[in-house]
């Protein structure tokens, strides 16, 4: 059996999660309703569910591994108090994943409400902080790597030339990443020498010993030129 936090442990009926608005079912976390699964069928199953029943004198089991035979509940609704009817089928069969379709609570979530910037960054606060904890998803070391080399392999994803193209295009429209004001490119570099080249020669300076009145760079040549030191000089403008 995998570990409590383990990515492949499984609940067959799934946990109430936060951030979740919608649930079929809450099912409990203890090993009966506990059972291992590879990471990407544990990904896959989600929190799919239907209600199932099990009667000693009726044909079906009790669903724990995929392919048992049980009886499932399908075509309820209780909102318009549509009961349903009870169906034999395979745990996790092509017909049981067609039938879970409609009761996911993903999908069920997105029903129920207008998905709105601030129900997106509460998801992914709860989403992140799950990951944090267990160590999965792109806070697992391994992972992430193997996640990188793969984009980079197939330049997808942050590799991906258009990404790169369109990225840059962006962030020049929008003044964000190297385009934000206040950040030293050559262009800013370039702008910001002409302004203080300007500013530099728009200064007058005398010089302390002949009286001598030009600018900065000027007044320089023209002391050194009469071997005057170059700190005899005073800013008048």
């Amino acid at each position: 059996m995998a570990l409590k936090d383990s990515p492949s442990l499984d609940h067959i009926d799934p946990l109430w999660e936060e951030g979740r608005d919608y649930q079929l079912v809450c099912g409990l976390d203890c090993q009966r309703n506990w059972r291992e699964l590879a990471v990407g069928d544990n990904s896959r199953k989600s929190n799919r569910f239907l209600p199932w029943r099990y009667c000693a004198d009726e044909m079906g089991q009790k669903p724990v591994e995929a392919g048992d035979w049980v009886q499932f509940l399908v075509g309820f609704d209780v909102e318009n108090d549509i009961p349903g009817e009870w169906v034999l089928m395979e745990f996790e069969g092509a017909e049981w994943f067609e039938a879970t379709k409609q009761y996911c609570a993903e999908r069920q979530g997105g029903l129920n409400q207008v998905k709105t910037r601030e129900w997106h960054q509460k998801g992914g606060a709860v989403s992140g902080r799950n990951h944090v904890v267990r160590g999965t998803g792109f806070c697992n070391e391994e992972s992430r790597a193997k996640a990188l080399q793969t984009q980079k392999e197939n330049l997808i994803g942050i590799y991906s030339p258009e990404v790169k193209s369109i990225g840059g295009q962006a962030s020049y429209e929008q003044q964000k990443g190297l385009h934000a004001p206040g950040v030293v490119t050559f262009e800013t570099r370039q702008a910001g020498g002409r302004v203080g080249g300007k500013r530099t020669a728009s200064q007058k300076w005398k010089c302390l010993v002949t009286g001598h009145i030009t600018n900065a760079g000027a007044l320089t040549a023209y002391q050194r030129h009469r071997g005057i030191d170059t700190s005899l000089r005073q800013r008048i403008g």
